[in-house]
C-alpha cells in the first residue's frame, strides 16, 4: 500500500512530523533526518507515508502521484484560520524569533557563534522595519483579530475588482478566502489541497483518513487500526509543538460579533471540512458528530445541515 501524509497548515501537523519517519519535504535528500523524531514505536503510518507540506503543494508533488490512501491532519477551519492570523502576524513573529534565539543560546552557549547571532539581529531588524511599514496590511489594518474579524462584515467582496486593493476589508476578505498565493497558510486551505489530491486521486477510490487536532491521539489510533497495525500503537499526549500564545503581544481575543463575521466568511472552508469528515474511513459515526459539534459551538450563527450517513467526495 502507498500513503500520502497531507499536513494542511495549522492542523497540528508538526506534531505528528515527530513521528513520522518520512516527514521531510520532497526537495529533501531521502532517508529523512531522524535526530529529531521519536521513532522508538514505530507505527504502520509512520512506516508507509509520504510527506506533503506546504512546500510541496507549491511545486506540485501532490498533484502528481496517486496513492491507495491519504492521511489528513485538519482542524475545526474556525480555528485553524484564527491560528493562521496569530501565527503569520509579524508581531508574533518576531517574539517567536526572540524566544527561539534565546532557547537556543541558553542550551548551547560555547557553540553559539557570534555571526549566528549577526545573522539573526539583521533579520529582526528587517523584521521590525516590516512591523512599522505602514504598507503591511497587519500593521494599518488589522493590528489585532477583533478588527480583522470587524473588517469581514461589510458588504464588500473579495471578487469586488472595482474595490481599491488597499482598502481593508478587501484586502481582508481576499487573505481568509485564500485568493493571496503569497500567504501559505491562508492559500493551502482545505478547498485548495483538496483540489490537488482529486488531481491523481484513483477516481476517488483512495481511501482517507483524518487525524484532526482536537482529538489527535485517539485519531492516531484510529488510522493505524484502519491500515492494519495489530501491535500496541503508541501516543504522545505530551508531544506537542512548544507555541503559546500567552507571552505574544497579538492574542485570541475575539467578540462574539468578531467570530459570527469569521464564521460567516469560511462557509465554504466548512462544507469541505465536512465532506472530508464524511468521507473519513477511520471516524466513526459517534466522532463525526463530535466534530459538527465542535463546529456549532464555535459557529452557532451557521446553520450546519449534515448528513454523515453516506460519503463520496464530490
Amino acid at each position: 500500500m502507498t500513503e500520502a501524509f497531507i499536513h494542511v497548515g495549522k492542523t497540528g501537523g508538526s506534531t505528528l512530523c515527530s513521528i513520522l519517519r518520512n516527514a521531510c519535504h520532497s526537495f529533501v535528500t531521502k532517508p529523512c533526518p531522524q535526530e529529531k523524531k521519536d521513532l522508538s514505536h514505530e507505527s504502520y503510518a509512520s512506516l508507509l507515508s509520504t510527506y506533503y507540506h506546504i512546500p510541496d503543494f507549491e511545486n506540485g508533488e501532490l498533484s502528481k502521484h496517486s496513492y491507495d490512501f491519504y492521511i489528513l491532519s485538519v482542524r475545526d477551519p474556525l480555528l485553524r484560520i484564527i491560528s493562521t492570523f496569530l501565527n503569520e502576524h509579524p508581531k508574533n513573529m518576531i517574539i517567536e524569533k526572540i524566544k527561539r534565539l534565546k532557547l537556543i543560546y541558553e542550551l548551547d552557549q560555547k557553540h553559539f557563534s557570534k555571526n549566528m547571532g549577526k545573522t539573526f539581529g539583521r533579520e529582526l531588524k528587517f523584521k521590525y522595519k516590516y512591523i512599522d511599514n505602514e504598507t503591511s496590511p497587519y500593521y494599518s489594518c488589522f493590528p489585532t483579530l477583533e478588527i480583522f474579524a470587524s473588517l469581514l462584515g461589510g458588504n464588500i467582496t473579495a471578487n469586488d475588482k472595482s474595490t481599491n486593493t488597499e482598502d481593508c476589508a478587501y484586502i481582508a476578505k481576499t487573505k481568509i478566502s485564500g485568493q493571496h498565493r503569497s500567504l501559505s497558510h491562508w492559500f493551502w486551505n482545505y478547498e485548495h489541497v483538496v483540489s490537488l489530491m482529486k488531481q491523481k486521486r484513483n477516481n476517488n477510490t483512495a481511501a482517507l483518513l483524518l487525524v484532526r487536532n482536537e482529538f489527535k491521539w485517539e485519531d492516531w489510533v484510529t488510522t493505524n487500526l484502519w491500515l492494519g497495525q495489530k501491535e500496541p500503537i503508541t501516543t504522545y499526549p505530551k508531544l506537542f509543538r512548544n507555541r503559546q500564545m500567552h507571552y505574544m503581544p497579538v492574542k485570541n481575543d475575539i467578540s462574539k460579533f468578531g467570530k459570527a463575521n469569521i464564521c460567516k466568511a469560511l462557509q465554504k472552508e466548512y462544507s469541505i471540512y465536512f465532506q472530508l469528515l464524511k468521507d473519513s474511513a477511520n471516524l466513526s459515526m459517534k466522532d463525526k458528530q463530535e466534530s459538527l459539534r465542535v463546529a456549532v459551538e464555535n459557529c452557532p450563527n451557521l446553520e450546519f445541515e449534515i448528513d454523515f450517513s453516506s460519503s463520496n467526495i464530490s
